[in-house]
């Protein structure tokens, strides 16, 4: 690689760490950063940055009491062992639940209430009574036969008293009780498995420091280029601007630089699955309850696992560019997946839980590495479920790229890639509010020839699967018929395992790609600016 002074080719690094611009004597023009995009970038940076916090919308801080469960070590040599103990803790809980209520909650435990469906002819199919069964799809082989025995009239209802375990790796994690009751009456009681206060305060503990990582992650990668940016265009300018005018820059959004992040993806699929227990509770009140804050709760809490979509989105970007399949994949819009993910992650997981395909095969999945007939053993459905909420992004990203294609078409024709309209739809409105205006805010519309790059060849994208669009910025300057708005782009963007020559100007405050004929070059900005227009 040589020096900038030699004029001789360089080549883009992939990570790009600018160190500060030279010292400014007398700046030359003024620059100054739109507020309304600074508070919206804000805001974005918050929203990302609590999200390891969202476990606590169902988890329990760890300040709050713990109640005595130390009969639970019964439990581990053989579930049935602590039967009486689990089931007189659960059944005392249920004197407190009100006539009008069918589920009440504690710290470690939920106790359920329900109306048993009404028994079939004895010649009946036992198992589409047991379809019918409150939390059917979790009964384990015991369980399952208890029904059986009730439709043959084998055993009375009122004989169906039983307790399960909850496994991961032969560890249980829950406990699971029910009983009947004279008045036609079925409870159904989840009772966690004792956590000391060091592994609830562990969790919290790292929960806050991976918040504080996610932080220092989005200003190394991000906010910091801006001071970097300011500093360049006080005392270079930029083309067109004279200097009597002031140069505005308009923040983006750190977002996706924290998406396009695996090791954050990993933590977060970690996280998620360390408190298991809450999952499953989760996935019970969905499948059982009819009161509508509480699904909503369930399906909030469940919806941290949008990071399945985002780390297998990051996956499959991976995978295309070692098989050089970078066409085979449109692009996903980050809000857009995190809206249909966190729609549709409810919804698909109860038809997980009820359509008989799915009960089948978890029934089976749950017994193949039990330890006996009173557990589930779920550390395969766990990845199962995993993979299956991973792949909604993947489909429409695969078989979407027609539909791309003619949109793209129809776009490139009337909107130019500088453009703030050339964007994603979060990004659209949020550059809506930053401007007050839903028109452009500038006559002359310049930059983002990044995106005109990859829309000549995609395998320059550093990530296929998951749009960047939102980290630009834009610079406006001048009045009138001479406004004018320049969009930048991080080069970090760019995959550099694809050679791009380049030289490095020295008194120019931002890069600038060209394409002449198909043949690509980078114009450095000053002190290896890592932004482009």
């Amino acid at each position: 690689m040589y020096g900038p002074s030699s004029g001789r080719i360089l080549s883009i690094s992939h990570r790009i760490f600018p160190s500060p611009p030279k010292a400014v004597v007398g700046a030359l023009y003024r620059v100054y950063f739109n507020k309304r995009s600074v508070f919206a970038s804000f805001i974005m940076l918050i929203n990302v940055a609590i999200m390891p916090l969202k476990a606590y919308i169902s988890e329990p801080f760890p300040w709050k009491p713990m109640e005595p469960t130390q009969f639970l070590a019964s439990c581990s040599p053989n579930v049935i062992l602590c039967m009486p103990q689990v089931l007189d803790y659960i059944h005392n809980k249920s004197q407190g639940m009100p006539v009008d209520k069918t589920h009440i909650e504690g710290r470690q435990w939920d106790v359920f209430r329900f109306t048993l469906p009404p028994l079939p002819s004895k010649d009946e199919d036992p198992f589409n009574y047991l379809v019918e069964m409150p939390f059917y799809n979790f009964y384990t082989p015991y369980e399952q036969s208890l029904v059986s025995k009730i439709v043959q009239r084998k055993i009375n209802i009122s004989e169906f008293r039983t307790i399960q375990a909850e496994l991961i790796f032969s560890v249980p994690f829950s406990y699971a009780v029910f009983w009947t009751e004279p008045n036609n009456t079925l409870y159904v009681g989840f009772l966690k498995e004792t956590t000391t206060l060091s592994w609830v305060a562990f969790k919290f503990s790292y929960r806050i420091g991976f918040c504080i990582y996610i932080i220092a992650r989005m200003w190394h990668q991000y906010f910091q280029h801006y001071h970097h940016l300011a500093k360049n265009l006080r005392a270079f300018g930029l083309e067109g601007a004279l200097r009597s005018d002031s140069i505005e820059i308009v923040m983006g959004d750190p977002t996706s630089i924290i998406l396009l992040n695996p090791m954050v993806s990993i933590i977060f699929v970690i996280d998620v699955w360390v408190s298991m227990e809450y999952i499953s509770v989760a996935i019970a009140k969905l499948n059982q309850l009819v009161v509508a804050h509480e699904i909503a709760i369930a399906c909030l809490y469940l919806s941290r696992t949008l990071w399945f979509a985002y780390g297998t989105l990051n996956g499959i970007s991976y995978i295309l560019k070692k098989i050089h399949k970078e066409k085979s994949f449109t692009e996903a819009d980050p809000t857009l997946t995190a809206m249909a993910v966190m729609i549709a992650v409810g919804p698909l997981t109860k038809v997980q839980a009820q359509a008989i395909f799915f009960v089948q095969l978890y029934y089976y999945i749950f017994q193949c590495f039990a330890r006996d007939t009173n557990s589930n053993e779920i550390s395969i459905a766990i990845v199962l479920y995993t993979i299956i909420i991973g792949s909604l992004p993947i489909s429409f990203g695969l078989t979407s790229k027609w539909l791309h294609k003619c949109h793209s078409r129809r776009v490139s024709s009337s909107v130019a890639y500088g453009s703030f309209m050339m964007n994603d739809i979060k990004h659209r409105f949020t550059h809506h509010f930053n401007f007050m205006s839903l028109s452009e805010p500038a006559c002359i519309v310049k930059g983002g020839t990044l995106y005109q790059l990859f829309a000549q060849d995609c395998k320059y994208k550093q990530n296929l699967a998951i749009s960047q669009r939102g980290t630009d910025c834009y610079l406006l300057f001048g009045v009138g018929d001479k406004r004018t708005s320049v969009r930048l782009s991080l080069l970090s963007s760019i995959d550099t395992n694809h050679h791009i020559p380049s030289i490095t100007k020295p008194k120019t405050a931002f890069g600038q790609l060209y394409l002449d004929e198909n043949k690509i070059r980078l114009e450095r900005g000053a002190d290896n600016s890592p932004w482009t227009a």
